[in-house]
């Protein structure tokens, strides 16, 4: 599904919930980052908390706002991997293999996360394939994020 598809399955599933009213936290996102030795356990657990306070009709818009911090994660992400780009071209020019541009990585990224999230979306049928789909964005995304954390670690 492409960005522009999301959104507006966001803004069909969000129901009587607005986007000012969403109970989302990005802080809260951040801090659990932080203090967590499992990263992995922070994914989903705000669009969670969101979902619960907002109550029905909420999903689509509280798991689209929490992959939209994701989204904005890995930008910024990749703009810092991009700016280290040389260095690494010139390690592997010593080593003799390539070098993968952060536009490669994002391409077959998007393509990978696309038929992945295609894969699981195949088995559902009705009114699940929205919040199933936006739901594998948000982990898929979520992970390539603590991916590209790890790599530009020290």
């Amino acid at each position: 599904m492409s960005i522009r598809g999301a959104l507006l399955l966001i803004a069909l599933l969000a129901g009587p919930v607005q986007a000012q009213d969403v109970p989302f936290d990005p802080a809260r996102i951040e801090a659990c980052l932080a203090n967590s030795d499992v990263a992995a356990l922070c994914v989903g657990a705000e669009a969670a908390a969101c979902m619960q306070k907002a109550g029905a009709g909420s999903t689509g818009l509280c798991l689209g706002t929490e992959n939209a911090f994701w989204l904005a994660r890995i930008d910024a992400l990749a703009a810092r991997l991009g700016a280290g780009s040389g260095l690494r071209a010139e390690r592997a020019a010593r080593r003799g293999t390539p070098s993968p541009t952060v536009a490669q990585l994002a391409e077959a990224f998007a393509a990978y996360r696309q038929v992945a999230c295609d894969l699981r979306v195949a088995a559902w049928e009705g009114m699940m394939t929205g919040p199933e789909e936006i739901d594998c964005e948000l982990r898929i995304n979520a992970a390539h994020a603590l991916y590209l954390t790890a790599l530009l670690a020290p």
